[in-house]
């Protein structure tokens, strides 16, 4: 299990949350989340923002988050959702705004 924290994580429903701790298993998958709210062992910091997506999305250079939660199904399982990390996105930015990379999370 990885422990990953960023400023912001859409889930595919489009609720988000911020400041976040994602937990994935060894394959990627998201397992749960809490609100960081201080120092905590073994968390690794990513900053920005992520991503839930379930497999069958893979988002490509230029995909905006909105795109990318419009392409998913908001009612598949939490444990079938993978992490994706929005390289080059400040994490106060819109989600229209296109994503230059995209990096799975694992």
């Amino acid at each position: 299990m990885k422990h990953i924290a960023f400023h912001k994580v859409y889930w595919p429903s489009g609720r988000f949350a911020v400041m976040p701790v994602i937990t994935v298993d060894e394959k990627g998958f998201y397992q749960s989340y809490c609100i960081l709210t201080g120092e905590m062992p073994a968390v690794i910091w990513n900053g920005g923002i992520g991503l839930l997506l379930p497999p069958d999305v893979v988002p490509q250079p230029s995909d905006c988050i909105a795109a990318l939660l419009r392409k998913a199904n908001p009612d598949i399982g939490p444990d079938a959702l993978r992490l994706w990390r929005a390289d080059g996105l400040p994490a106060d930015a819109d989600i229209l705004t296109p994503v230059i990379r995209w990096y799975p999370v694992f």
